[in-house]
This record gives structure tokens, sequence and C-alpha cells, in this order.
């Protein structure tokens, strides 16, 4: 990073208290949400570069005050400690309310004389924010970063003035690339449209369509398979090049992120080999963002599921349900919340297998699923030349992103 000094994190704090992760697990249960009340951040409200306000949780306002010190406000940045995803960050925006972070996020309330949170953020998510990151994660199946390890993230420094010009320059550029991205939202909310006039409400079921589960499905052992044991797959087996690991990162409704893999060897892949998976099979997230579903395209070379949050579903040769149909029920606003009653857990929500193999589905003639999949296909059509406009847009915000932060914008 030329011309550039690196300081720690934590020397840019406001004071000793604006650098605080979240109040112990007992201190915050997941029986104290409420209906309403004072706003909880978790992981999954905390996206690169931008708050998500979807499914928040509440506490009562006598709850937050005992939890005061964990507490962010409007212009505060928060960070994830604990995931695959460890160190994404993002910007409190200035019209949400004041509230609580939970255990696995981190808050930053920096020295608005020296540090600019918007610079911040996007450092952090950049590559080399995400590299110091991954350095100092620790443990195997729950991935975490330490609030003392955060404190030691170095920060290029520019003066502040150059960090509100490049987060400027920065916040065009990522605007660009999320207009882009909402096309592609648009066209999918088209598809899910069309499913339901064809179709109706895949819970409710109006139209009196036949019904399975996953279990009844696919009986077959080994065909409906989560990811290695955590000590058989731990971040140091990751290499440069070899089998590509699916992530939970990389699975989205109706849409399969090839963006970033990481990588095991051959041998690695032989010893998790129950995990495999091929084109065509069904992939689903279990941690984090819950019940994500898309059908696995045809890459070359062999996959492996990751240790953590990620399904392989493989459908039978003589399945009476097709794949891309079964992601279109999954897509629903009613199926997301349906999956809901099969989760497990308390503070850390997931779906387990047994859950999984309980779900139903509804089995429309096959003639009529083939209809609307060839509809999907021309929709995706669409959708594929949006997507290469949106991935043209990220590959110019990296570009610019890593210049940033060398002192070379």
């Amino acid at each position: 990073m030329s011309n550039l000094i690196n300081v720690p994190l934590a020397s840019l704090a406001l004071n000793s208290g604006a650098f605080v992760d979240g109040p112990f697990g007992s201190n915050l249960k997941a029986s104290e949400y409420v209906d309403d009340g004072i706003p909880v951040i978790r992981l999954q409200n905390i996206r690169p570069n931008r708050y998500d306000p979807n499914n928040l949780r509440f506490i009562t306002k006598r709850k937050a005050e005992s939890l005061q010190r964990h507490n962010y406000q409007a212009g505060d940045v928060v960070i994830t400690k604990l995931g695959e995803l460890c160190g994404v960050a993002c910007q409190i925006p200035k019209n949400a309310q004041s509230g609580i972070i939970v255990a696995d996020v981190v808050r930053f309330r920096g020295d608005s004389s020296r540090i600019d949170h918007r610079y911040l953020v996007h450092f952090l998510n950049s590559q080399d924010g995400r590299c110091q990151v991954s350095q100092l994660t620790k443990g195997t199946t729950r991935q975490r970063v330490n609030l003392s390890d955060f404190k030691k993230i170095q920060i290029p420094l520019p003066t502040l003035e150059e960090q509100r010009r490049i987060a400027a320059i920065l916040d065009k550029a990522d605007e660009v690339r999320r207009k882009r991205k909402q096309a592609i939202a648009l066209t999918e909310e088209l598809l899910r449209s069309l499913f339901l006039d064809m179709f109706g409400d895949p819970v409710t079921n109006p139209k009196g369509w036949d019904k399975t589960t996953f279990g009844d499905l696919v009986p077959a052992k080994g065909e409906i398979v989560d990811g290695p044991f955590g000590s058989s797959l731990k971040p140091e087996c990751y290499v440069n090049n070899g089998i590509r690991v699916i992530r939970n990162f990389n699975i989205h409704d109706d849409l399969f992120d090839q963006s970033s893999f990481v990588y095991v060897t051959e041998q690695k892949f032989v010893e998790i080999f129950r995990s495999n998976v091929i084109p065509g099979d069904l992939l689903l997230s279990t941690k984090g963002t819950i019940g994500d579903i898309c059908v696995m395209p045809e890459l070359q070379g062999e996959s492996v599921l990751s240790a953590s949050g990620t399904v392989r579903i493989r459908l039978p040769g003589k399945s009476p349900l097709l794949a891309e149909f079964i992601v279109q029920q999954m897509v629903q606003a009613s199926y997301k919340k349906y999956m809901k009653l099969f989760e497990a857990g308390t503070n850390q929500k997931y779906l387990n297998l047994s859950g999984i193999r309980k779900m139903e589905l509804i089995v429309p003639p096959m003639q009529i699923q083939h209809n609307f999949v060839a509809v999907r296909e021309n929709i995706n059509h669409l959708k594929i030349r949006q997507q290469i406009d949106y991935s043209e847009s990220n590959n110019l915000f990296n570009s610019i992103l890593q210049k940033a932060f060398r002192g070379e914008l």
C-alpha cells in the first residue's frame, strides 16, 4: 500500500467503549425477543457495505437499557465475527433506530477527526481487508474472529479528506452495481409471480395438487447430505487450486454464485467424497441465510460441500418433480416462512437433515412443470444478460477498490 501509513483499528476508536462486541449469550436469550421494541442486529442484517433491516429481532426497552454497553446508533460500523464470512462490515444508516448487537457482532465507533466510517467499511470488505480477517480466523465448525484480534487489523490511513474522496468514488461505483442487481431482483419477482398464477401458494395449496416430502421424494441413503464434519475440513485445508468447495456464500435463491471459491486437494476430496456435488443437484443453505436454494450448474471439475451451512439434495432418476420446479416453490415468500417451522437451535438457528426430510412439496403433473420451466428459461435469458452487466460493474468496483487502498486511486 504505497505512501499509506497502516495503523491498528483499535487506535482509531473514539474511546475505550467505542469498540465492543455483543453481550454474552446468556445475557441475551432468544426467549427474550418480543414482537416490537428495540431492534437487535444479528449476522443476517449485515451485508457487505449494506445494512439489511429485514428479519430484525426486538427486545423490550428495559432489557435494552441493561445492555446499553452493546448499543449501536446511526453512523456506527457493525462487523460480523462469526461464520464463513467473518469481517463483513456495513454502516448503520442515518434513519435507522438505535438498538443492540448480538454476541456475534462487533460495533465500532471511530474518532471522526481521524477515520471516515464509509472509508473504513469499504476497506474491511475489500480483498486486502478480508485477507487480514481470514488470517485471524479461529475455529473449525464455527469460524470466529475475537474482538481482540479485530483491534489488530491494520488500516491504511491517508488524510481524512482523501478518505472521503475515496469513499465517495467507491460509493458511486457501488451504487451502479446495486442498481444492476436490483434489475435482476425485479426479473426474479416476475418469475415468482408467474409461479403463483400457475400453481397457487405452494404451502396452502389452493389448487389441490398432490404433495410429497423430501424424505419420500429422495428416500435413498446418502442422497440428502450435509457438508463434512468440521474437523474433516478445516480452513487450513484450503489450497489455491484443486477441487472447488461450495459454501453457503455461493448459494442464493435460484442463483449459483461463481464469483468466489476456495479449494481442497484431490486427496482431501477423496476423504470427504460423501459430500460431493454434481450438476443438477439441489443446493440448500442451512446456516446464516437459511433456506436459499439453487440448482448446481454445469461446471468443469469436481465439487464438494463446505463443512458448515450447506446441504446437497440429489433427485432420483424418475423424480416426479423437476429440480428447477422445486427451486421455484422454495423461493416463494410463503415457503420461506414455512421453512422456519423446521429450524433448530436457539441463539443460532439452522436447518438439519431431519427437518429438511419432513418438508412438503406440491407435485403438479410433469407436463405442466415442463411448461413452466420452459417459460422460466426465457426469463432467465434476460436475467443472464442482466447478470453479465452486474458482473462487469462488480469487476469495475473491485478494481477501483484495490487501487484505492494501495494509494493508486
